[in-house]
C-alpha cells in the first residue's frame, strides 16, 4: 500500500521530533508496520503533501472512519477543507507553528465529515515529515480522539 521509504519518513520524522514511537514495540518488520498503521492503530493518522493548497495523501482506516469516506475521498482532498470555513484561520495558526517549530501537541479543532456531521478532534499531535537530509516533505497529524460537536 505504501512503501517502506514512506513508512520511514512517517514514523521516522515522528520519533525524532516527539522523543516517542507510535507504533507498540510487538510490531517490528515495516510491512507489519504499514498494516497495523493503516488497518489496525487505534488513532487517525492523516498526510498532507508540501503543495500551495497541501493535500492528503494518506489517511488510515481510522481517520477515514472519522471523516465518515473511504480512501478515494480522503487522498487528493485540499486539508484545509477537513475544517469548516469558521475554524481555517485557527486551524492555519497552528499549522504555521507546526512549520516553524517542527511539531506541535494539543491541538483541538472542530472538523466536518465528508457527510457534513461536526465532530472534534482532540489532543492533536502534528508534525513536519523531515528526511534525514532535512528535507520537509510534507506534515501528519495523529488523531487519538474524537467526541461529537
Amino acid at each position: 500500500m505504501y512503501d517502506s521509504e514512506f513508512l520511514a519518513l512517517l514514523v521516522g520524522s515522528y520519533r525524532r521530533l516527539t522523543g516517542e514511537s507510535m507504533i507498540p514495540k510487538s510490531v517490528r518488520a515495516d510491512v507489519d508496520m504499514a498494516h497495523w498503521l493503516y488497518h489496525e492503530a487505534p488513532f487517525g493518522i492523516l498526510v498532507h503533501d508540501t503543495s500551495p493548497e497541501p493535500r492528503f495523501v494518506y489517511a488510515n482506516r481510522a481517520a477515514q472512519s472519522f471523516f465518515e469516506c473511504g480512501r478515494d475521498d480522503m487522498v487528493g482532498m485540499t486539508s484545509a477543507m477537513s475544517a469548516p470555513e469558521g475554524n481555517r484561520e485557527a486551524r492555519r495558526e497552528f499549522m504555521d507553528g507546526v512549520t516553524k517549530h517542527g511539531y506541535r501537541t494539543g491541538y483541538t479543532g472542530i472538523r466536518r465529515a465528508l457527510t457534513g456531521r461536526l465532530f472534534w478532534i482532540e489532543d492533536v499531535t502534528v508534525w513536519n515529515l523531515v528526511d534525514e537530509a532535512a528535507t520537509v516533505h510534507g506534515q501528519a497529524a495523529l488523531i487519538p480522539r474524537v467526541r461529537p460537536a
